[in-house]
């Protein structure tokens, strides 16, 4: 009887490690999936902003785009170096995004098709990015709850 219950101690022990592994696994495929999700962000922010620059009437339209852009990349370096603080805002950055570029894409097609497949692509990217953001805070939340309770 007491063999047995060693046996089941270090089987549960063995699948408690093996779980926690997985979870581990998990949690790092995906912050790996968000970082490449936000250098391809980083990437499309850098081609489209000369066309941005170009399509600039005013100063002060030339200066927000790149203040924009520039902001935009600032959070992808932040991603990238897995700030807590710069995914958050990257994640609410990209939520905001998609609600106005999706508002704005009936508008944008009336005027020039072609932006607003460039848009289209752009929305595509961030709602990716913002999916896959709160999938990876959902996960480092259950796992952290885990943790405490063990």
């Amino acid at each position: 009887m007491i063999g047995a219950n060693a046996a089941m101690s270090r089987s549960m022990s063995l699948i408690k490690r093996h779980t926690a592994r997985s979870m581990e696994s998990q949690s790092e495929r995906l912050q790996r999936t968000a970082r490449r999700v936000a250098l391809l962000i980083g990437v499309w922010t850098l081609c489209w902003l000369p066309l941005e620059l170009w399509m600039s009437t005013t100063r002060s339209d030339f200066s927000a785009c790149l203040l924009a852009n520039g902001v935009w990349i600032a959070l992808v370096v932040g991603v990238i170096r897995q700030s807590r603080t710069t995914r958050v805002l990257f994640a609410c950055l990209c939520g905001a995004s998609v609600v106005a570029i999706g508002l704005s894409l009936p508008s944008e097609y009336r005027l020039n098709p072609y932006f607003c497949a460039l848009s289209g692509i752009e929305l595509v990217l961030k709602a990716v990015a913002l999916l896959v953001f709160v999938q990876a805070f959902a996960k480092s939340l259950r796992g952290r709850r885990g943790m405490l309770s063990s």
